[in-house]
């Protein structure tokens, strides 16, 4: 799990038939191609071959049949062309195993979505969600799910998944969230579907999202030989040195106590990941 105020963004558009765009360059017009066949580009769309000018310019002249001039000159109209914006955000990333479907991966992440906006009074639609395969620390492959700001330049919303007590809280609502009271088995209003996420190609598991949820959330229930600080002893879900990092940066340390076991001439302070941290 990570959490990154500066990630970036890419939103790629290939048009309907991932074959790209043909624009023209002189009224600005498109339309979607078809996917490339053996490395071939397809054909310009008919609607591109002899088409009016979507936005007439002063300087513009016609053709005498009234179309836009670049219906006689193909080489201003640019063909297989992919869109991309890319914008730096706030966002949330949670790894899971990799035999977790996609399916289930999503309807996890819309639950967690709705508990986050939930408990910072905003509105679902300034959140959004996406999943992707991933590479663990040790080159596994995963499952991402991903939280991220819509708002560019990032507003903190999905970066409050990174602290302890939200992403705990939030993942025991996803849990009730995902218990449907219409006991759905793609997502519903009634449950965790939004418009974004209601897509005619693809379905969420919602039922295995729930039992999925509950498993992860059985792993935060620490045993009791975990429990050294008594029964407030909460489960970190990251490195320790990034959890006391981002505490600093947050204002939420006042005071750091440290548990060292074992006889001290036995502790390796040099090597030690918080040694850097004790002087501030």
């Amino acid at each position: 799990m990570r959490v990154d105020q500066s990630g970036q963004l890419t939103t790629l558009a290939s048009g309907q038939r991932d074959g790209g765009f043909a624009i023209c360059l002189d009224c600005g017009r498109a339309a979607p191609m078809d996917a490339p066949e053996h490395g071939t580009v397809a054909e310009m769309p008919r609607s591109m071959l002899r088409h009016k000018p979507l936005q007439r310019r002063s300087d513009m002249r016609l053709t005498r049949d009234g179309l836009c001039p670049g219906s006689d000159n193909p080489s201003r109209i640019q063909k297989a062309i992919h869109l991309a914006q890319i914008t730096h955000t706030d966002i949330w990333e949670w790894q899971l195993r990799d035999d977790t479907s996609e399916q289930k991966g999503k309807a996890l992440a819309a639950a967690l979505r709705e508990a986050l906006v939930e408990r910072l009074g905003v509105e679902a639609a300034e959140v959004g969600l996406e999943t992707g395969p991933s590479r663990g620390l040790n080159g596994d492959r995963r499952l991402s799910i991903y939280l991220f700001d819509r708002a560019a330049g990032g507003a903190g919303l999905s970066a409050r998944m990174g602290e302890t007590e939200t992403f705990t809280q939030a993942l025991s609502r996803a849990v009730e969230m995902l218990d449907c009271p219409d006991a759905c088995k793609h997502g519903c209003p009634s449950c965790i579907l939004r418009p974004d996420i209601n897509q005619k190609d693809f379905r969420m598991d919602r039922p295995g999202a729930l039992k999925l949820a509950r498993g992860l959330q059985s792993y935060l229930d620490l045993p009791a030989e975990y429990r050294v600080l008594g029964h407030n002893t909460q489960f970190a879900g990251q490195a320790v040195s990034v959890f006391v990092d981002r505490a600093l940066r947050n204002n939420r340390l006042d005071v750091l106590e440290i548990w060292m076991h074992g006889t001290p001439k036995a502790w390796d302070l040099q090597g030690w990941l918080l040694a850097s941290w004790l002087p501030r």
